[in-house]
């Protein structure tokens, strides 16, 4: 559903989140590190810095890099790609026919 918006009748985004920076047009995606808030990261209108974000957030994966199950985790909860976000999979709860529905 996310790769593919239109099939499903979803407001398709065009971005170019993507680990090439090409653009795609998907479901609607926030990467971490655009919508990161901490003191020292966002300017007087409370706009982002996105280097800094992902400086911070490179740094954080570089602690993880000994525990590959634990980097996975953080770059599945904290990711700057879409990709990062579906890397894990875990048990759905919901009905997937009636959500297609």
């Amino acid at each position: 559903m996310f790769f593919n918006p239109d099939a499903y009748n979803i407001l398709p985004f065009y971005n170019n989140y993507t680990e090439d920076k090409s653009w795609v047009k998907t479901a609607y995606f926030i990467p971490a590190n655009i919508a990161f808030y901490r003191e020292g990261y966002v300017d007087k209108r409370g706009v982002c810095n996105i280097k800094k974000a992902t400086e911070y957030y490179m740094n954080e994966r570089a602690k993880l890099e000994s525990s590959p199950k634990a980097l996975i985790d953080y770059k599945a909860e904290y990711c700057l790609f879409p990709s990062e976000a579906f890397a894990i999979e875990g048990q759905n709860d919901f009905n997937k026919v009636k959500l297609v529905e």
